[in-house]
């Protein structure tokens, strides 16, 4: 299984916008954590759904982490429990029914 783990940032402009989905096409992982990303909640899912159409996603953000600093998107075809979120984490299970 193909993941990744990118300290992106910043994941409000258009160019590192555009280098993640540049990369998202050519390696094709299955799931994978943005860190630092620095979007305000209201931008977060029109920003993943940009960059990874179709797929599920999971934020830290919370009234102690408003700019939200990890992202966690994976495709559907995995199932994800979110077991706990904090400022710092988000602890998850993975599972690929395949």
């Amino acid at each position: 299984m193909k993941c990744f783990s990118w300290n992106v940032r910043g994941l409000n402009g258009d160019t590192r916008q555009l280098s993640v989905k540049r990369w998202f096409l050519a390696n094709q992982p299955l799931i994978g954590g943005l860190l630092e990303t620095h979007l305000q909640q209201q931008n977060v899912a029109a920003t993943i759904n940009s960059l990874f159409p179709g797929w599920r996603f999971e934020s830290n953000h919370s009234p102690e982490a408003e700019n939200g600093r990890i992202i966690l998107v994976w495709d559907p075809l995995l199932s994800v429990i979110i077991y706990l979120k904090t400022p710092q984490m988000i602890l998850a299970g993975v599972f690929n029914p395949s």
